[in-house]
């Protein structure tokens, strides 16, 4: 069905990228929490050096770039945090959700294969009979006509299997999708206004 072979190809270029991005995320984030802890740094010692400088103005200067630094240390710190434990927590949340959606495309491929199989062992039976008629030996046409029973009731078994596993996983997979991309956007518009109000923040410390 070109629905499932659609959504086969997409899950595996999705999954790829997500990993890429999510490897990003974390790169992202170390490199704020390095930031972070050398505005730190930097800032504590502006502050002891403040406390040294005997010129009353520059040790003021010294002091306010100490508090400055120390503050940028926090907000890059923080930006860190929601980097490591919201943005790459939510695209990890979602490679794993797309395994289950795999899981779930390899489960019905795997009915189907089983519905096949039955179909082509109840073709071999049917031509057993055809066999046994032409030859005469009717004596096992019985025995091969209760084999073909059981087998149609086998291929009718899978196929109905086939189906409903086919009708669940489109159905599970559409609401994941629905509610990846609903999250995806609630968090995308939060961690904007986040990265908004911490430039602001910044500006106005260096104002």
């Amino acid at each position: 069905e070109p629905w499932f072979e659609e959504r086969t190809n997409q899950v595996n270029a999705l999954q790829d990228q997500l990993k890429r991005l999510a490897g990003s995320a974390g790169n992202l984030s170390v490199h704020r929490k390095d930031l972070s802890l050398s505005a730190g740094d930097l800032g504590r010692a502006s502050s002891m050096l403040s406390n040294t400088e005997e010129k009353p103005q520059l040790s003021r200067q010294l002091s306010n770039l100490g508090t400055l630094y120390e503050n940028l240390g926090e907000i890059y710190g923080d930006l860190s945090d929601k980097d490591l434990f919201n943005f790459s927590e939510l695209l990890q949340d979602q490679v794993r959700g797309l395994d289950g959606v795999r899981s779930l495309l390899s489960a019905r491929e795997k009915m189907w294969q089983n519905w096949q199989s039955s179909e082509q062992t109840l073709l071999k039976k049917r031509e057993t009979i055809t066999r046994l008629q032409a030859t005469g030996r009717t004596e096992k046409i019985p025995g091969a006509e209760l084999e073909i029973k059981d087998w149609e009731g086998r291929v009718q078994q899978n196929r109905k299997a086939f189906e409903e596993m086919s009708a669940t996983a489109k159905s599970e997979i559409n609401i994941w999708e629905g509610e990846r991309v609903r999250d995806t956007k609630a968090f995308m518009t939060n961690w904007m206004k986040d990265m908004l109000e911490a430039e602001r923040k910044i500006v106005k410390m260096w104002e």
